[in-house]
């Protein structure tokens, strides 16, 4: 108990998650990181216990409900994790094909996919279906966002807070502390020390990847696998998982030194408390010495900041993005006009002699469906081609009046994928509660 506490405090004190939480608000990334750690742990269980308890099937569930979530909440996180897990069972491959782990494995990869089938199928299939500005972050020079070695030496944050200089991408004090007992008190003994040592070297070599001294922009350029670390964007995101591989360090050193010399239980406990004063610290500087910030309701907010807009549309201009209503060409009348989420319904009326177009403030994805009532003349239908910044553009026939309701639809496979997933979810309760 008192180690996993021990571990959770460094993991929840940690600089990179406070920098997450307080500075970039990066709400999906630090939920990523939270539900990394039990993922941490069944991969832990299933490779380090006895095949042969009673309890080791269990342990893939710590795998399968940690991945779903971490699925769920951020895919830079999801794809690091995968990446990790590929390695961890190509290094420790005998045991990964032990013939009860590797059925363990097999059945965490299954449930994982079945259960968020109805998450990453239309994601993919919508993938497939046009340009995002996520496919073109690729070209950018992610290098040159890697940190500084020098980073790693500050053991507090600068006075000032910047979100802007990565000031906070660091160990901090209370991690660097222990690195190097670890280090002292490692030099001294003889022989393998597990995980202790998996942990420590797992975490230092997430931060070299972390750094711009690692070759990045070679490995973009590399097929299938550049696209996979070009969608990372920023180095520094291997602070999440080099984060959480030290937390569990801590935990796991703990165990070793505590039925050990009173030196190396004070040498910890000092480190736990420069990790609590650290923490203090950095979170003092960012509600003290950080920048107003401001709150909008309802009625005053309007179009703030979309920072990259990594889901809209190649042709989506993100700096002119605006609210604003209709625009139809000459000849086509509407009115009536109401919007709600992705539901838009108005009245539409074209009295010219040919088809008359309409551009929606919908984004123009894939998958839109429009429905008529009170009509008269041929239906409306969706255009192939895009209006200005990609949204929504309605082809209106000749002679066509009456009332119009665009909505989403989807495909027929966001329809399967969901049923799989249900399926899925409701055998696995049914599971737990027939034991």
């Amino acid at each position: 108990e008192y180690a996993a506490l021990f571990g959770s405090m460094v993991y929840l004190l940690s600089p990179y998650r406070l920098y997450n939480v307080y500075g970039r608000a990066a709400v999906g990334e630090y939920l990523g990181m939270t539900f990394l750690l039990p993922v941490c742990c069944g991969m832990y269980l299933l490779y380090k216990e006895d095949v042969e308890a009673k309890d080791y099937k269990n342990y893939k569930w710590y795998v399968v409900l940690g991945m779903s979530a971490v699925l769920q909440s951020h895919l830079v996180t999801t794809e690091l994790a995968a990446f990790i897990m590929l390695v961890v069972c190509a290094v420790f491959w005998k045991r990964t094909f032990r013939r009860r782990t590797f059925l363990q494995l097999a059945q965490a990869t299954g449930i994982v996919l079945l259960a968020n089938a109805w998450f990453w199928c239309p994601m993919l299939y919508m993938m497939k279906q046009d340009v995002y500005h996520m496919q073109m972050l690729t070209e950018s020079d992610v290098q040159l966002s890697g940190i500084v070695f020098g980073n790693f030496l500050h053991l507090l944050p600068y006075g000032k807070y910047r979100y802007e200089a990565r000031n906070d991408i660091l160990i901090g004090a209370g991690m660097v502390s222990m690195l190097l007992l670890y280090a002292l008190w490692r030099a001294g003994r003889k022989g393998k020390e597990g995980a202790c040592d998996f942990f420590a070297v797992s975490g230092v070599l997430a931060l070299a990847l972390s750094t711009r001294y690692f070759p990045w922009n070679l490995v973009i350029k590399l097929p299938v696998i550049g696209f996979a670390a070009a969608s990372l964007q920023f180095p520094w995101r291997w602070m999440s998982p080099a984060t959480v591989f030290f937390a569990m360090f801590a935990a796991v050193f703990y165990l070793r030194v505590r039925d050990g010399g009173g030196a190396a239980k004070i040498a910890l406990g000092a480190g736990a408390l420069i990790t609590v004063a650290s923490a203090v610290y950095h979170v003092n500087i960012i509600a003290f010495e950080g920048g107003p910030l401001y709150l909008y309701n309802m009625e005053n907010m309007g179009t703030i900041m979309v920072q990259s807009g990594e889901y809209l549309l190649e042709e989506s201009v993100v700096s002119e993005f605006s609210y604003h209503d209709p625009v139809a060409e000459e000849g086509l009348v509407w009115g009536d006009y109401e919007k709600s989420g992705t539901n838009v319904t108005l009245t539409l009326e074209n009295a010219s002699r040919g088809t008359r177009y309409i551009e929606i403030p919908l984004t123009g994805y894939q998958g839109y469906g429009v429905r008529t009532t009170d009509a008269e003349g041929e239906a409306p239908y969706i255009a192939g081609e895009r209006g200005t910044h990609g949204d929504l553009r309605l082809a209106v026939p000749a002679g066509y009046r009456g009332s119009v309701e665009i909505y989403y639809k989807g495909a027929v496979l966001f329809w399967v994928a969901e049923i799989v997933s249900a399926a899925t979810i409701l055998s696995v309760l049914l599971y737990c509660l027939a034991r």
